[in-house]
């Protein structure tokens, strides 16, 4: 079990902690691996990419040949 002196608690709706499951498993990935995903995913599409480069520099570009 996780010390939950370094770990805080994850307040989820159990349908979606269901649905996390069934994904993981469809996957074979474990939940906290799906998480972890889930956040790399979130941050990659609000224009902060993995590989440092800004998703809204294409569309300056874009716009600035117009």
């Amino acid at each position: 079990m996780a010390d939950p002196n370094k770990y805080k608690s994850l307040s989820v709706q159990k349908e979606d902690w269901e649905k996390l499951g069934q994904l993981a498993t469809k996957t074979n990935r474990t939940r906290s691996k799906m998480i972890g995903r889930l956040i790399r995913f979130f941050l990659d599409n609000k224009g902060v990419k993995a590989n440092g480069k800004d998703k809204s520099s294409k569309s300056q570009i874009y716009l600035s040949k117009m």
